[in-house]
């Protein structure tokens, strides 16, 4: 008979869930500052760790903080290797995203939602979201770096050059900027820069 195929497209997103996550430190520095908080409440306090967690009640919240609050479910899943939890909570954490407004996805929420398409690792999902943030916020450190990553992990290697060159470029101007990506996430672009060739 030999091995079965997954006939799900999810399968084979999951199957490459555990290495995805070794890049750039995804999952450890993508996070928003509420992240931890959040992912606590979410537990609702009496969780037993060895039962799984509950699901978040998500029925009062904003629309935004329902997809962030999806969002770090999946984030806490995927670290734990909880694939099953990953599958579960994906096609809720996407549409949590796609109900939300154009005002309500800010740099920050496009952002979060390409670091969830990097798990995936779904490449050409965070390419589009990169170039969405540039359009809307032209220089944007966010968008270089995903673009930079999609291009790498295409195996693009003049891509991912000219991103990081374009990332390099603004780095001194943008990273000074009050934007909310940059205060949630100013590790991941310091690491990023300095893997770039930053000094």
């Amino acid at each position: 008979g030999g091995s079965p195929t997954p006939s799900n497209p999810v399968a084979w997103w999951v199957a490459g869930l555990l290495i995805v996550i070794a890049i750039s430190g995804v999952v450890y520095s993508l996070r928003g500052r509420d992240a931890a908080p959040a992912a606590a409440m979410a537990n609702d306090g009496n969780a037993n760790p060895l039962a799984g967690t509950p699901a978040p009640d998500i029925s009062n919240m904003s629309p935004t903080e329902r997809f962030m609050r999806l969002h770090n479910r999946i984030l806490d899943a995927s670290e734990k290797g909880d694939t099953n939890t990953v599958v579960n909570f994906w096609p809720m954490t996407v549409g949590a995203y796609q109900n939300l407004t154009e005002a309500e996805r800010t740099v920050d929420i496009r952002y979060h939602m390409a670091t969830l398409y990097l798990l995936m690792p779904l490449y050409p999902e965070v390419a589009a979201l990169a170039d969405t943030i540039l359009k809307q916020s032209p220089n944007n450190l966010a968008g270089y770096y995903l673009q930079g990553i999609a291009a790498a992990g295409q195996g693009n290697s003049s891509a991912a050059t000219a991103a990081q060159a374009l990332f390099l470029k603004h780095y001194p101007t943008e990273i000074t900027k009050d934007h909310q990506e940059y205060l949630d996430h100013r590790p991941v672009f310091d690491q990023y820069f300095r893997q770039a060739g930053g000094k």
